[in-house]
């Protein structure tokens, strides 16, 4: 029977995210990713827009997307990999009062962390992007840096390409699950692996 110390069920780019920091945390343990689809055509990984901002409510969310621009940014240096990362921004709007004054609250809370977000008024708007209507509106956020789209297949190649684990092409189709703890799992060509939770 094959066995693993951890199994990852999905080997797209947050399988095989999860893969690549357990070993730059110190984790020297065997790992295996099963993806069913080694071309990842259907993952959400090649069809989300690949879009990363610092525009967020919550301080962790702010640091989260600061971590991953700098990551990003870093591939490079990493993994000699150009993740093009397309700085354009995000640009939310408001068009009440009350939406304004949560731009202004998100505004402050981004800010803190040194996020490059800026307030618009409907006429700073007007300038920057004439071709909008801005007869509606009350504000405007704008991120000019550390915001845009970049390529989520080259960070997912990065992973797999630097990741140790071992990487099987079959469907997980059975969880065995003791005392609400997941025990084993079973794809159609394999027998059970066991499953060991860090």
């Amino acid at each position: 029977m094959m066995k693993a110390d951890i199994v990852i069920c999905g080997g797209a780019v947050i399988g095989s995210a999860i893969a690549w920091f357990l070993e730059q945390q110190g984790f020297d343990g065997s790992i295996m990713v099963v993806e069913r689809d080694p071309s990842f055509a259907r993952s959400s990984t090649a069809l989300s827009g690949s879009g990363i901002r610092l525009q967020f409510s919550q301080a962790l969310n702010v640091q989260i997307s600061q971590f991953g621009v700098g990551f990003i940014k870093a591939a490079p240096e990493r993994w000699g990999v150009d993740l093009n990362l397309q700085e354009q921004g995000y640009l939310n709007l408001a068009n009440t009062p009350a939406g304004a004054e949560i731009l202004h609250e998100n505004h402050a809370v981004q800010i803190k962390f040194e996020a490059k977000t800026v307030l618009l008024s409907p006429s700073g708007i007007s300038t920057k992007w004439p071709h909008l209507n801005v007869d509606d509106l009350t504000l405007g956020s704008f991120g000019p840096r550390n915001e845009g789209w970049f390529d989520s297949m080259g960070l997912l190649g990065g992973f797999r390409q630097n990741a140790r684990a071992t990487q099987i092409v079959d469907a997980v189709t059975d969880l065995t699950l003791k005392t609400a703890v997941f025990q084993a799992l079973r794809w159609p060509r394999a027998q059970k692996y066991p499953v060991v939770f860090l």
